[in-house]
């Protein structure tokens, strides 16, 4: 789910704090068939991936078309149902060479089935309210949106770079709780390798912008100088700092409010007064601007505290509030009291951008990046299970090349050659050469006449087969 399929109240109800992500990725790991998962929760989507336990011959099929176009499943409710909603995986028409896909869809779906369950239970929803929004996408597809996640062109602020330290925060959390399997690591390594080139490579018209930009060009448009406007910010998380440090470079006066925890002094933005969280209602009368972006899942602003600060002040200015987290800061019950009063509530939805049409080629270019990082993982994931087989195959082979010329080698000591070092230079040229041929084999056969080459050539220099 994310901006695209939802709106802005769908993903605050189905946003999930710290504590709910942990407990919900442990319980999905728990669920049979499932290897790993992680869990990307920001602003704009809330995202599973899933490893699962591939049933024999899935390799046959499973990333094994470079070209095969996407398929599109939706999970939806079925629209004779007249109880709970059942998921439907609902499959565009495909070529012969997908058909494999449909039986990989019927196996996970009673793990997706579980994890809905899960997760509406976990956020007191309904079903029927959160599966219109929820897409389903599964092998190749998978790979290519979140690379195209990881690269910001997914972004509700296209291009934007801060994606790919949350796609990075998102592994590390998931490491953290043993809930990530070597699958998922290679992948995730692979997608923010790709962010991170796509961001140093390719440059965009406006990339690297965040809601927050948008927000400023917003305020700039509509006649406001930064340089005038006393600004509040209320949090001091990583997007809360990022706020503070947009409006301060645009020469806003800015207040931050803090928690002092017991870990001792919190660090704010350079040149930003600091205040506690506390008197945040009192610094309300002083601000003309006032941005929150916290994870707390209580208002940060209520409509009851804010009538009675408006009450108390003799001469009302006006008062902006950029409602920056999801869910949602600011409760949405200020704007009944926008009518009467001077006040401008916007929350993230209102600071989407779409591609620039000067972005065309670029994101050609950054295609091209994903395709080719994206090659390398299929090829990856293809090749495997049979990484220790050819590693051993090859050492066995450099091993009878060098018994068999040993010999020979030898008769050179009479004329001063270094006997150890030049079979170490044909060991190690032996191994390479081997390593060149079985791998590259690999794109000359279909997955299981490969594995069975494998498996044959493997057998010839030891007695068990590699499994």
């Amino acid at each position: 789910m994310d901006h695209r399929t939802a709106s802005a109240r769908t993903l605050s109800r189905w946003s999930f704090l710290k504590e709910e992500q942990t407990k919900l990725m442990k319980e999905i790991r728990r669920l049979p068939g499932v290897d790993g998962v992680v869990m990307l929760n920001t602003c704009n989507r809330v995202e599973f991936y899933l490893s699962i336990e591939e049933e024999e011959g899935a390799g046959d099929t499973f990333m094994s078309d470079p070209v095969v176009p996407e398929v599109t499943r939706q999970l939806c409710p079925k629209t004779d149902s007249k109880t709970s909603p059942e998921l439907d995986l609902k499959i565009s028409p495909k070529t012969e060479s997908e058909t494999g896909r449909d039986e990989d869809a019927k196996l996970a779906e009673p793990v997706l089935r579980e994890i809905l369950r899960l997760a509406c239970q976990m956020k007191k929803v309904s079903e029927s309210e959160i599966l219109p929004s929820i897409c389903f996408r599964q092998e190749r597809e998978v790979v290519r949106h979140l690379f195209s996640v990881a690269s910001g062109l997914e972004s509700a602020i296209f291009a934007e770079d801060q994606i790919v330290t949350q796609v990075d925060q998102a592994v590390v959390f998931s490491r953290s709780h043993q809930c990530i399997d070597r699958v998922l690591e290679v992948l995730f390594r692979m997608a923010i390798t790709c962010g991170k080139k796509v961001r140093t490579e390719v440059h965009f018209t406006r990339a690297n912008a965040t809601a927050m930009d948008a927000a400023v060009r917003m305020l700039k448009k509509d006649g406001y100088d930064l340089t005038k406007l006393r600004c509040m910010v209320i949090g001091n998380g990583a997007y809360g700092k990022l706020a503070a440090e947009t409006l301060k470079r645009e020469g806003a006066e800015v207040t931050v409010t803090v928690r002092e925890y017991h870990s001792g002094h919190v660090e704010i933005p350079k040149n930003c007064r600091r205040i506690s969280y506390g008197e945040r209602y009192e610094q309300l009368k002083k601000s003309d601007l006032v941005v929150s972006a916290t994870a707390s899942p209580h208002y940060t602003i209520t409509a009851f505290e804010l009538e009675k600060i408006l009450q108390s002040m003799k001469d009302q200015h006006p008062l902006i509030f950029l409602d920056m987290a999801i869910p949602r800061d600011v409760d949405p019950a200020i704007s009944d009291l926008a009518v009467d009063k001077k006040i401008l509530v916007y929350g993230i939805e209102d600071f989407h951008s779409g591609m620039d049409p000067a972005n065309v080629d670029a994101l050609k270019k950054a295609l091209r990046i994903m395709e080719e990082i994206g090659e390398e993982f299929r090829f990856w994931y293809r090749g495997r299970d049979v990484v220790a087989a050819v590693g051993e195959i090859k050492k066995a082979v450099a091993e009878d090349l060098q018994a068999r010329i040993q010999k020979k080698v030898r008769k050179l000591e009479a004329e001063n050659v270094e006997t150890d070092k030049l079979l170490a230079e044909i060991r190690g040229a032996c191994e390479r050469t081997v390593g060149k041929m079985l791998f590259e084999l690999q794109d000359r056969l279909h997955d299981r006449p490969y594995r069975e080459t494998i498996d044959a050539i493997h057998s010839i220099y030891f007695s068990e087969e590699f499994e």
